[in-house]
């Protein structure tokens, strides 16, 4: 038995991200819908501090850099990737299954 659990912020914090428009029009979402490389580092540092800060330090993101023909041109994209199970830490999937 794991004595792994969410908490009631953890849980309003993922669905207050499962609902967020993406399509907004604030500078923060417009500055990260087209991520370069250094908007997508932070946005992954952003993402372990806030698991972390909520003790889950088992998490980590990363940055990968995809390729894609965009007008006949070969470009980056940068993405973030993480261990996150649909939205949770990855202790805490199994602790949900239990």
């Amino acid at each position: 038995m794991s004595n792994f659990h969410l908490t009631k912020s953890d849980l309003d914090a993922r669905k207050s991200l499962i609902s967020h428009k993406w399509h907004t029009k604030s500078p923060e979402a417009l500055n990260t819908e087209t991520l370069d490389e250094p908007s997508a580092i932070k946005l992954a540092r952003k993402v372990e501090k806030y698991w972390h800060s909520r003790g889950h330090k088992e998490v980590t993101a990363w940055v990968t850099c995809d390729f894609a023909p965009i007008r006949g041109q070969s470009r980056p994209i940068y993405v973030v990737r993480s261990n996150l199970k649909n939205g949770l830490p990855p202790r805490e999937v199994w602790a949900l299954a239990a």
